[in-house]
């Protein structure tokens, strides 16, 4: 199987790129197998013959139609060939780009490639580390979604889906802090999958990464208009997608630390689409409708946005990364720091308005919340 797509990618690399014709040469011995395939396409410079075998690098020619854009293909089989124990170079040659694939005849040691069962179980693995995310990447290529998750792991716990229905089943079954997909996909693709995940009330704080080989303004804007958090475009740096990610995680920290921490930050300050700007704001009308009511409590919260305890308590960590329970707390503090701030009531009347049954309770909660005593904060 892996010799096979070893050799597959070599031919298809050298017919797609090729001038006008390919060689195709086998040698054997006791100890060694060789491939090489040559084409005669535009010669890749000397400088660049190692590097064309790195992950995603372009190489850009003087032809437009014959810019290479190598993709991960190269980069597997280069792996595939030392996985066993084998090599893949180029040769020094000035007049054709030349492949050359030696194996060895016989293997010292079996080889055991990954299966997708093997690959189940890692993702299962992977979704119960102690990393603080979990991504989620939607890829239909399985070289390139496992290559994906192969560079991401060290940083974030994985799981995968190969298009986007099975997508929607994953986020229905875990808790994922980001999406990164492919646009290209059946039966769903990308942006189908993206317009569900924006819509929906579940998912809709789910920040969403596309990736995509359109280089079009008019796909990227399609992309934007419907929520798209970011949108890279094939062949890209891992680097560019790592740096990506960490950027759309620490702003979604910022905001959500900017509304637990200051008393004037409204929850619509963390909203990243409308069906989430509608749930914030419903919640926020709840909260406040029951304001001075101490018995006031998640289950009745639940019931006022037509929500079970579970649904709520998932989409509120995901949105404002507290709890329900401290969410009406927060919710009570900042009305107390705007009646505060309007001065015409005391700490203790202000205390039972916003449903505290203890001034001294109250008070270390608001110090707890905002880090300034309730007497303190008009002066």
């Amino acid at each position: 199987e892996a010799f096979t797509k070893i050799v597959s990618n070599l031919v298809n690399n050298a017919v797609k790129y090729c001038a006008s014709h390919i060689m195709v040469l086998l040698s054997a011995d006791d100890q060694q197998f060789t491939l090489v395939v040559k084409n005669d396409g535009n010669i890749i410079p000397h400088d660049m013959r190692e590097k064309i075998f790195q992950p995603f690098f372009r190489l850009n020619t003087t032809s437009e139609a014959t810019t290479t854009g190598t993709g991960i293909g190269l980069a597997m089989v280069k792996s595939l060939a030392e996985l066993h124990g084998g090599t893949l170079t180029m040769d020094d040659d000035d007049t054709m780009n030349v492949f050359r694939l030696s194996l060895p005849m016989k293997q010292q040691a079996p080889v055991v490639l990954p299966t997708a069962d093997a690959a189940d179980a890692a993702d299962s693995a992977d979704q119960c580390g102690d990393k603080k995310y979990t991504l989620l990447l939607v890829e239909d290529n399985v070289e390139m979604r496992d290559y994906e998750r192969k560079q991401l792991l060290k940083d974030y716990n994985i799981l995968t889906a190969g298009d986007g229905e099975e997508a929607l089943q994953v986020l229905a079954d875990h808790t994922i802090h980001l999406v990164v997909s492919d646009i290209m996909m059946e039966p769903m693709d990308g942006m189908t999958l993206l317009k569900n995940i924006k819509q929906s009330a579940a998912f809709s704080h789910i920040p969403v990464v596309l990736l995509t080989a359109v280089t079009s303004d008019s796909a990227k804007l399609e992309g934007m208009e419907n929520g798209a958090d970011a949108y890279i475009v094939k062949p890209f740096s891992i680097n560019y997608l790592t740096e990506t990610i960490a950027t759309l995680l620490r702003q979604r920290e910022d905001v959500k630390k900017a509304f637990a921490q200051s008393p004037f930050v409204g929850s619509e300050t963390v909203s990243i689409s409308t069906a989430d700007t509608d749930f914030l704001a419903k919640l926020k009308e709840a909260v406040r409708k029951n304001i001075d009511n101490s018995s006031f409590n998640v289950d009745m919260l639940a019931s006022e946005v037509n929500m079970s305890r579970t649904s709520l308590n998932r989409k509120i960590r995901g949105t404002l990364d507290i709890s329900p329970n401290n969410y009406i707390r927060i919710e009570r503090l900042k009305m107390a720091a705007t009646l505060l701030k309007e001065g015409r009531s005391k700490v203790n009347e202000v205390c039972y308005m916003v449903g505290f049954t203890s001034p001294s309770y109250f008070t270390k909660c608001f110090y707890s919340q905002f880090g300034l005593l309730p007497k303190d904060f008009n002066k």
